[in-house]
């Protein structure tokens, strides 16, 4: 029986296909750079077509190259970026670019639901926070904008459905990026109320039919296959999105489990095996594909590019691109610091879209807070990974379930200094992860379970996923963080006016070189 498996990973700039061993070794990897297209407006637009050829382009290299004959492939296992809008025309061409989750056109259309009520009506329904990300309000930007598009429709995908009718043939979508957009939880069922409160205009009616991860099961296209030197019977296997593949790929399963996928943004998961109606108005709650389960998701925008922004500007110099030996100083100039930063404190919202989890504030901007003379840019930068750490924490305490440790993945967690001092500011264990590729791993481990490689997805992971290494959290640490993190609680809310007054002097636009930095530590990780 073949033991092979191909795990693709389509993410928003860059495309992986990588080659893994039935038992988690990762053999070799192929990749190409997209380009969003950044418009005014804050509109981000993907090439439907460029991300098409990137997947396919990785996946004839990957095969080129391979140690395995083609033979040995069980299946390929298939994810991608989430949320957003991918139009299918009646031609089986694209209508129109894609509207990335990056995407902030819908910005009035979202705070006109959240003042109106219909935000927390349909959570409620979805235990899923509207946002600017989420395919519902760009329909309904498209309704009221290029109203032409809906008769021109055949389809309304995600990213992962364009590619998976590109390498099949087949329409059609999944669980783990429709149900947290129009189910209702409560009878778990599409909702005909979710529509009817989004005011959608007919765009429902062009969902195609949804299927599971067993269901979503289909060989490539026999020209396709022919092309690429693959059999015809080869398998495809569409699975969940990037966030549910990481956390799969990270061993993320059980009730209570944590992932946190420490990229330029940050998103914290825990898996839940049942629905129950959220305590609070935060994060997504999302189908895993497997058992049941479903994944209750923060995805905030405070990670890396906290890092990228400090160090260019603090260390490195804004004017040439960061090195890895850039990052090696810096981790050892913080780790002289001690904990808590001679009492500088860190909001890490950098990020121009303000903050999106534990809570959704568009306005929010980051804060150095307790400077003073007797202070370097060594404690200004062990306050920016302290920031990111206490952003974290805010998130794991919405979470449903208690729990003592966290599998950390993404760029991030490549920097052992700074994951010692997340556990120290959060009081987590931290689980280090040996796959570099987690969600393609993930996407592969979903593959193997669907076909049949492995009994269970529980199997799958007991032969592919590894730990790297385990950090426990320091005791005197913890009590220093445990008294910053309320500050920076306070602060948060605190500044929660003042967010929207400096919003208002529309300063922002003023600023034309709002770049960052021209290596960040995902290129940096990638680079070793």
């Amino acid at each position: 029986m073949a033991q092979y498996l191909i795990g693709i990973d389509a993410g928003t700039s860059v495309t992986k296909s990588v080659l893994f061993s039935n038992c988690g070794e990762q053999l070799l990897v192929r990749q190409k750079r997209t380009k969003p297209r950044k418009l005014e407006g804050g509109r981000t637009e993907h090439d439907m077509w460029e991300v098409w050829l990137s997947v396919k382009e990785t996946l004839a290299e990957l095969l080129a190259a391979s140690p395995v004959p083609a033979g040995e492939i069980a299946a390929i296992g298939l994810t991608a970026q989430g949320d957003g809008t991918w139009l299918l025309g009646r031609d089986g061409r694209p209508v129109c670019p894609a509207i990335s989750w990056l995407d902030a056109r819908t910005a009035e259309i979202i705070a006109d639901w959240e003042r109106s009520g219909i935000a927390a009506e349909v959570f409620s329904r979805t235990g899923t926070v509207l946002s600017t990300s989420l395919q519902s309000g760009q329909l309904r930007w498209l309704k009221q904008h290029r109203p032409e598009l809906l008769a021109e429709t055949t389809a309304v995908f995600h990213a992962k459905d364009w590619i998976f009718y590109q390498l099949t043939g087949l329409i059609s979508i999944d669980p783990s990026e429709t149900t947290h957009t129009y189910f209702d939880r409560n009878q778990g069922v599409f909702s005909p109320e979710v529509f009817r409160l989004l005011e959608l205009g007919g765009w429902e009616d062009k969902l195609p039919p949804m299927g599971g991860v067993h269901e979503s099961t289909a060989p490539l296209r026999p020209e396709l296959a022919e092309e690429l030197g693959l059999s015809r019977d080869v398998p495809v296997v569409k699975g969940p999105f990037d966030v549910i593949c990481s956390t799969l790929g990270a061993g993320g399963f059980a009730e209570g489990d944590v992932v946190s996928i420490v990229g330029s943004s940050s998103i914290h998961n825990q898996v839940v095996d049942s629905w129950q109606p959220p305590a609070d108005y935060c994060g997504h709650t999302v189908d895993m594909g497997f058992s049941g389960k479903l994944l209750r998701m923060f995805g905030s925008m405070s990670g890396t590019l906290n890092l990228d922004w400090a160090i260019a500007a603090l260390h490195g110099g804004s004017q040439r691109p960061l090195a890895a030996a850039d990052f090696k100083a810096v981790e050892a100039k913080v780790s002289e610091v001690p904990a808590g930063s001679g009492g500088v404190l860190y909001l890490p919202f950098i990020d121009a879209a303000g903050e999106r989890a534990p809570f959704v504030k568009p306005t929010a901007r980051a804060v150095f807070f307790g400077l003073h003379s007797g202070l370097d840019t060594a404690h200004m930068l062990r306050a920016v990974y302290e920031g990111v750490a206490l952003s974290a924490r805010d998130n794991y305490a919405h979470m449903p379930r208690p729990f003592p440790a966290v599998r950390v993945v993404g760029g991030g967690s490549r920097s052992r200094a700074w994951m010692q001092i997340w556990a120290n500011a959060t009081g987590k264990r931290l689980y280090l992860m040996e796959a570099e590729e987690c969600g393609a791993l993930g996407a592969a481990i979903a593959a193997g379970t669907a076909v049949g490689v492995f009994s269970s997805l529980e199997s799958a992971q007991a032969q592919m996923v590894r730990v790297r290494e385990c950090l426990e959290p320091d005791p005197g640490e913890m009590a220093v963080y445990d008294g910053l993190y309320q500050l920076y609680v306070q602060l948060c809310r605190s500044l929660w006016e003042s967010w929207d007054q400096a919003a208002s002097l529309d300063l922002q636009r003023r600023q034309l070189s709002n770049t960052t930095p021209k290596h960040t530590m995902e290129d940096v990780t990638r680079q070793e």
